[in-house]
């Protein structure tokens, strides 16, 4: 029996790394850029720039989904709200 217990709680390690594998990929594939929709069309270039790296999305693709796979593991699934400035 603890055996049976042991193998199903391993097997569920997949599944949230697949869920949130998912989700992160799906972010990413939807078209249009968040930081451009964000401030509008009267933002200047600097603005986005400055956005685009305060949000970590001018780091590459793998260090975005580290940086994401931590918080979720530590609870961190973000404020759902825009940053101050």
């Amino acid at each position: 029996m603890t055996r049976f217990l042991f193998r199903r709680l391993l097997l569920t390690i997949p599944v949230p790394v697949g869920v949130a594998t998912l989700v992160f990929s799906l972010l990413h594939l939807v078209p249009g850029d968040p930081v451009q929709a964000t401030p509008g069309e009267s933002a200047s270039p600097e603005d986005v720039a400055q956005m685009r790296t305060r949000l970590g999305l001018d780091r590459p693709l793998v260090v975005q989904y580290a940086a994401f796979i931590g918080g979720a593991v530590t609870g961190d699934l973000g404020t759902g709200r825009q940053p101050k400035t």
